[in-house]
């Protein structure tokens, strides 16, 4: 079989600090266990490391500006219409097509609603792959809760019903739709295809000799992984550094803002490590992994991470969401269900090398039952072959 993946958003490959990108790249693999992939990506400099994947185009093109305001709300007059909410790059559509007019692919794959919108790929909706990852109507609605003003909240509020509406009809037709929630099924038709880290080999256990230290992962240009860090700094770790001082956090992940930057250089007991190409080696040299989010949509790939990686993890509620029914909390990761808690139970077992190495193996047991990349693969292929 032969596959057209289109890359519209983030960078794909070597993105360990990018859940987005990697569930991108696992997808990817994925598909070239069952063929041979070509990948179209928007993005400049993409080169692939996965065996039987080659990428074929990859140069930016800028989505055209919107007109500001106005702009905003024409979206919400041609509610039939998914390319009001999402308007069609028409370049990159030429793009697209051209190329599948030269090449026989049996399927065509793209992740999000919104980039299959975009790129004009709906038109092969007989042969598209589309993964809606997170529940897009969900998502929107979260926004809607969040909007800081009367207006923006109405807006948000029909943005969201007409998303619901427009998604519902526009994949009616589309061969295959995946999303990576289990307990937010976003339409009837979706499988659901659980998100997995990209980590092949458990790292052996802590021991006594293994630093103090705490590690968190993310992309930090994305608002809910900077708001809560920031408020980990705030609420939570000064408690844990008055009971152990010797305690160090460890960020990892790019930094593109300078005044984060100068933040977290400010910050007492955290190192900034930035982007780390080997997370193993992060990972390596912590006790525990942490996942402080707060909001957001889809599930988080960093609490998967730390599972697979054999390190013990622990969580808020929106960053193990999803996992209800899947992982034990307290058992497989610590839950935080507040502040308080985040900050007790962190100090209550970090120093306690059998707790953490017990979470840990819990987790890896778990990871390996239920969210492997064997299961992942078999999802996919059952799902195309029938």
């Amino acid at each position: 079989m032969n596959f057209l993946f289109v890359n519209n958003l983030y960078p794909l490959f070597d993105r360990g600090d990018s859940g987005a990108s990697n569930r991108s790249t696992m997808f990817i693999t994925a598909l070239a266990t069952l063929g041979h992939v070509d990948v179209i990506s928007f993005l400049d400099g993409e080169k692939s490391n996965v065996h039987g994947c080659e990428v074929i185009y990859s140069k930016d093109c800028p989505a055209p500006r919107e007109n500001g305001r106005v702009g905003k709300f024409m979206k919400l007059l041609r509610p039939w219409d998914i390319n009001a909410l999402f308007p069609l790059n028409v370049a990159k559509e030429q793009v697209i097509d051209e190329f599948v007019l030269k090449n026989k692919y049996d399927y065509i794959a793209v992740r999000y609603i919104n980039e299959a919108a975009e790129c004009g790929l709906l038109k092969y909706a007989d042969r598209l792959l589309l993964d809606l990852d997170d529940n897009p109507f969900k998502a929107s609605m979260n926004a809607a809760h969040s909007a800081r003003t009367l207006r923006n909240r109405i807006y948000s509020y029909i943005y969201a019903h007409e998303l619901k509406y427009n998604v519902e009809r526009s994949v009616k037709k589309v061969f295959r739709v995946y999303h990576s929630n289990p307990t937010e099924k976003p339409i009837d038709k979706s499988i659901y295809l659980h998100n997995v880290a990209l980590c092949d080999h458990p790292l052996p256990d802590i021991t006594e000799n293994t630093p103090m230290q705490l590690l968190v992962i993310g992309t930090w240009h994305y608002a809910p992984n900077r708001d809560g860090l920031k408020h980990f700094l705030t609420e939570v770790y000064p408690k844990i550094r008055e009971e152990i001082p010797n305690i160090n956090l460890r960020v990892v992940g790019r930094i593109y803002d300078e005044t984060l930057r100068e933040e977290l250089l400010r910050e007492k007991n955290l190192i900034l490590v930035g982007y780390a190409k080997d997370l193993s080696r992060e990972y390596e040299n912590v006790r525990m992994a942490i996942v402080p989010l707060y909001s957001g949509s889809g599930t988080s790939i960093k609490l998967l991470e730390a599972m697979c990686i054999n390190r013990a993890c622990i969580s808020t509620e929106q960053g193990a969401r999803g996992m209800d029914g899947i992982l034990r909390p307290d058992e497989d990761y610590l839950f935080a269900g507040d502040d308080a808690q985040f900050a007790d139970k962190i100090i209550g077992t970090i120093m306690d090398v059998d707790k953490c190495n017990e979470l840990a193996h819990n987790a890896l047991k778990a990871m390996n039952e239920h969210l492997s990349k064997e299961r992942f693969v078999r999802i996919l292929k059952n799902s195309i072959e029938g």
